[in-house]
């Protein structure tokens, strides 16, 4: 992903619908053809101002999922929220997707991406519940005398 925010970075002070429509003349496609004249429209909209908004983003999502990646190699606890939280953000985009274009694959998606929330979700909480009962009961006194100890050593 960090490799697709420089990419969006590049575009800066170009006129994108000129980029791809070269890539276009390339690939060989006619570039009279009505779905290639609407989409080097939509392009030739598109701002510096707002390619700098989308390679932050994708420099924000890039360093989420790195941070994610190598939190759950290292089996650090804080990565599994982590996990949670990134495929969650999806969430709203993928329902306004629905919403705005409805079809099938889009709605599967938007299924699929909350199915993988709530497993997630079950998976940490059935984990915490187990960790609680290989302690066993905790007292106050208990809590007190542990966390004196940790920081007295």
């Amino acid at each position: 992903m960090i490799g697709v925010a420089f990419g969006i970075l590049s575009f800066l002070h170009k006129d994108i619908s000129d980029v791809v429509a070269g890539w276009i003349a390339e690939l060989g496609m006619d570039l009279e053809n009505p779905r290639v004249v609407a989409l080097l429209a939509r392009l030739d909209l598109i701002t510096d101002h707002q390619l700098g908004q989308w390679s932050v983003v994708t420099f924000c999502f890039s360093g989420m999922f790195l941070t994610e990646g190598v939190g759950l190699l290292l089996r650090r606890e804080w990565a599994k929220y982590l996990t949670i939280i990134g495929t969650a953000t999806f969430v709203p985009f993928e329902l306004y997707a629905v919403i705005d274009h409805f079809s099938a694959l889009k709605l599967g998606l938007l299924a699929g991406n909350l199915a993988v929330v709530v497993l997630l979700g079950i998976q940490l909480r059935k984990e915490a519940m187990q960790q609680r009962q290989a302690l066993g009961p905790i007292t106050i006194r208990q809590t007190v005398n542990r966390r004196s100890r940790i920081v007295a050593s």
